[in-house]
């Protein structure tokens, strides 16, 4: 015996599957660019801080004119001044950088994790779960047939998830099939919904 996928409602976890693939993938592209966009604002620090030191430039000649018989200690006085608000520019930009710079990681990260919350909180553990579910199957089956034990589970299975008009499609009296014993064409209706089946190779 072997097993194959089959695309009864596997598909539809496949295509739910891309779409979740999808909207990560998305969300990560927007919080990243807009993290870049804010990270690169950080530049407006840098010309700040160029404008301060040519400033503080400036203010070091006009210290250094002090000492002229003609000038005076007016142009020192000017001169500090000018550095000291130099001095106040170099420290703003430098705070200034570093606040754009968190703001972006902040900003992007938020973009991120917050619509992507659901998925790895609700979807992802789910999935794992199923994942394991018909791996443990797709080993048991290929091992051989089904034993009565495993058949009357997935039987059960199939009558409690799959919807009746469904269920009608495999046999007209799927309760009374179910207390019977007749269990094969349910297990296999429930294998179907897993993604599975059973098929017998020749010898």
């Amino acid at each position: 015996m072997r097993t194959f996928i089959r695309t009864t409602d596997a598909w539809a976890l496949a295509v739910l599957d891309g779409f979740v693939v999808f909207w990560i993938a998305l969300w990560l592209v927007f919080g990243l660019l807009t993290g870049s966009q804010v990270w690169r604002l950080s530049s407006v620090s840098e010309s700040a801080l160029a404008s301060a030191a040519a400033a503080d430039t400036a203010g070091e000649a006009l210290q250094s004119l002090s000492g002229l018989p003609l000038v005076g200690d007016d142009s020192g006085r000017l001169g500090d001044e000018v550095r000291a608000a130099a001095d106040e520019v170099r420290v703003s930009a430098a705070q200034t950088d570093i606040t754009l710079r968190r703001l972006g990681f902040l900003l992007g990260g938020s973009i991120i994790l917050i619509p992507l919350t659901p998925v790895f909180g609700m979807y992802l553990p789910i999935r794992l779960t199923r994942g394991r579910e018909v791996r443990a199957l797709r080993r048991r089956l290929r091992r051989g047939a089904m034993d009565p034990p495993l058949q009357a589970y997935l039987a059960r299975r199939a009558v409690d998830i799959l919807p009746y008009q469904q269920l009608r499609l495999v046999t007209a009296d799927p309760t009374g099939d179910l207390q019977a014993g007749r269990h094969d064409a349910l297990a296999r209706a429930e294998l179907a919904r897993l993604g599975l089946r059973i098929a017998a190779t020749s010898a």
